[in-house]
């Protein structure tokens, strides 16, 4: 016979919104880009593989139309001096 006080445990699962389509999905299933800072002050949007990197990031769903979009986004803040 079970005890009266477990609770049926189950993993906490975190949700991201992509930054573009403004969906949420699975932490897991998206891709966080966060800025490297260079030693000349500036800051460079990089993929974080291990979504362990500090600061803020943004996270991207794996779809075509959001990642063409946020390439041009980039390309866009980088010419404007912008960072992220």
């Amino acid at each position: 016979m079970q005890p009266t006080n477990t609770r049926n445990k189950t993993k906490h699962i975190p949700f991201r919104m992509c930054v573009i389509c403004r969906q949420r999905a699975p932490k897991y299933a998206l891709t966080r880009f966060t800025a490297a800072a260079f030693h000349s002050g500036g800051a460079e949007i990089e993929p974080d593989r291990k979504q362990q990197a500090q600061g803020r990031g943004v996270y991207l769903c794996d779809t075509p139309r959001c990642r063409e979009a946020f390439s041009r986004r980039r390309v866009n803040r980088k010419a404007k001096g912008q960072e992220l």
